[in-house]
């Protein structure tokens, strides 16, 4: 149940949290150069369906293995491998579609000016980090750098948009 509750809350919640984000910055950006509002828009729409993909992958698939594992435990082990293999390659296992809509939104925070430059200049590096993801030496760091980098990201961006 824990599991299924964490997967819910990292796949599917924030895939859809991404959607509503992706639509309020690309109105942000696009009053200011409506070309990169909808570049916005598309990056951010493309790495929602990823993780709510990959998120309920992992559902499905851990629905799966419980129902597997009263009858064949091997079996069941081999179902959650090849579960997790697919969340993996879907939006789990590498970030380059949240790096690119990181670094598109970089760009046009400092194209546009309507969010903060520094905000822009961290989307950057949140960028870079997640397309490092796909670097087997640099895939464990790039992904700290990422995911916890975006959690700074999101709360700072979502001041900014309540703010006006």
């Amino acid at each position: 149940g824990l599991m299924r509750l964490w997967y819910l809350v990292i796949y599917v919640l924030n895939a859809l949290a991404l959607v509503v984000l992706a639509v309020a910055l690309s109105e942000r950006i696009g009053a200011a150069a409506a070309g990169l509002g909808k570049l916005v828009l598309a990056f951010g729409l493309v790495w929602a369906t990823l993780v709510l993909g990959a998120g309920m992958m992992v559902n499905v698939g851990l629905g799966q293995v419980l129902a597997a594992h009263v009858t064949d435990p091997a079996e069941a082990a081999r179902i959650w491998q090849v579960t997790e293999l697919v969340e993996a390659g879907i939006g789990g296992g590498n970030e380059v579609a949240g790096g690119a809509w990181a670094l598109v939104l970089g760009l046009a925070t400092l194209a546009t000016g309507r969010l903060p430059r520094l905000l822009g200049l961290f989307a950057l590096v949140i960028g870079v980090a997640g397309l490092s993801t796909i670097v087997p030496p640099l895939s464990e760091p790039g992904g700290a750098v990422f995911g916890l980098g975006f959690i700074a990201w999101f709360a700072w961006a979502g001041v900014a948009l309540l703010r006006g």
